[in-house]
């Protein structure tokens, strides 16, 4: 799950504070998981992955790794490193999937997120002083870690020389610098409690609590609402997606304040016009998000009739923020578009908005059409195919 680079950061910074004997058998058992053999259709037993007894969820044989290596790992650090990169992958699977929320699903998104890998690698080497050497001892073939799978070493040096070269194709789609180092130190901390915790003879990780569902649902921000209120014994929300009347408008204002924005009169008119087809988000009847297409803002970049409509106004009420309501609204406005004849989607984004950028990418606003500045900052202008 988390890049080499990623893992090799984690350990050097377990190093700083355990003392490692063999830090080069210590640095190649972090790794060595990602030596599957590329001929191999799975590579899933060099991570050892299974599936539930009922079938549903999926997991790492941690407990069988203690009880079948616990004596190697005392002695060899090769051994304690593979044990800890099947913690680390553990803890990224919980880091981006229920901490920010990733979507495997969108065509593309797993490939997306390998070159956010490449594009992380020079500053994660940088950051965290990894070393470009693997050191791969004669007769490593020959270990009993090989019964697991037959680990391709030669290709996994190979690879692990690419991480080090230069790398700047395209920019962040989801994995970005803050994540890694928020992930680096998690995955660090709970690698030093499962140390110690060995130590003892004991463990602080169960492999069943942390299990994933093998065949995850796809979940609508509704979906999660709608489990998030069963959990805490309250009614089902009624939500909903509307088109805004021209005489609800002052309405937004339990989103947005209508008085302090310089643009409440200028959107209202267009809305009177029709030219802004504004889309309200509410529950149980409260104006909670609202989003617009706009079909002509004068700009040629952003609106071409016929062909390329501009999202506008993508806003979410304060509170409500963090539950996937964003991303609704969104694919609502891209399927609206879709049904109404576009084929193509712009919107404006400044450069410092991470949230922003991640999500818009995410939905495949992927071309840039501009990349500037104006009176308010640096932003983008991008652009969606259907």
């Amino acid at each position: 799950m988390a890049s080499r680079v990623m893992h090799l950061a984690i350990a050097n910074e377990i190093m700083k504070l355990v003392q490692i004997e063999d830090k080069d058998r210590f640095r190649l058992g972090v790794v060595l998981p990602d030596a599957y053999q590329h001929n191999i259709q799975s590579a899933t037993d060099s991570h050892l992955k299974y599936t539930t007894e009922d079938g549903t969820k999926k997991t790492y044989k941690l407990a069988w790794f203690r009880e079948t290596y616990g004596k190697k790992m005392k002695t060899d650090e090769l051994y304690l490193g593979y044990y800890l990169h099947l913690i680390q992958d553990t803890i990224f699977r919980y880091f981006v999937y229920s901490l920010h929320n990733w979507d495997p699903y969108p065509k593309g998104n797993i490939e997306r997120l390998h070159n956010d890998y490449k594009l992380l690698n020079n500053y994660v080497v940088g950051e965290y002083g990894i070393s470009d050497s693997l050191v791969i001892s004669d007769g490593i073939n020959n270990e009993p870690i090989f019964d697991i799978y037959p680990f391709d070493v030669e290709q996994l040096s190979a690879d692990f020389k690419t991480d080090f070269e230069p790398y700047n194709d395209g920019e962040a789609f989801f994995f970005t610098q803050k994540m890694a180092d928020e992930y680096i130190k998690m995955a660090t901390e709970k690698c030093l409690e499962e140390i110690k915790a060995l130590e003892s003879g004991t463990s602080t990780i169960n492999e069943l609590e942390w299990a994933w569902d093998k065949n995850p649902p796809k979940q609508n921000a509704f979906q999660r609402l709608k489990n998030m209120v069963k959990k805490q014994g309250k009614r089902t929300p009624i939500i909903t997606i509307e088109p805004l009347a021209l005489e609800d408008y002052s309405k937004c204002s339990n989103i947005w304040n209508m008085k302090t924005q310089p643009l409440t009169e200028k959107w209202r008119e267009e809305i009177a016009s029709g030219n802004r087809l504004v889309f309200v988000y509410k529950i149980n009847g409260e104006f909670i998000g609202e989003g617009a297409l706009v079909l002509d803002t004068g700009d040629p970049d952003y609106t071409i009739p016929g062909q390329r409509v501009y999202v506008s106004r993508m806003i979410v009420k304060k509170e409500y923020r963090g539950r996937g309501i964003g991303s609704e609204i969104l694919e609502f406005l891209i399927n609206k578009a879709k049904e109404t004849g576009f084929s193509e989607m712009t919107i404006g984004v400044d450069k410092d908005n991470e949230n922003a950028l991640h999500l818009y990418r995410k939905y495949g606003f992927t071309g840039v059409l501009f990349d500037g500045a104006d009176e308010d900052g640096e932003y983008y202008k991008l652009m969606k195919r259907m």
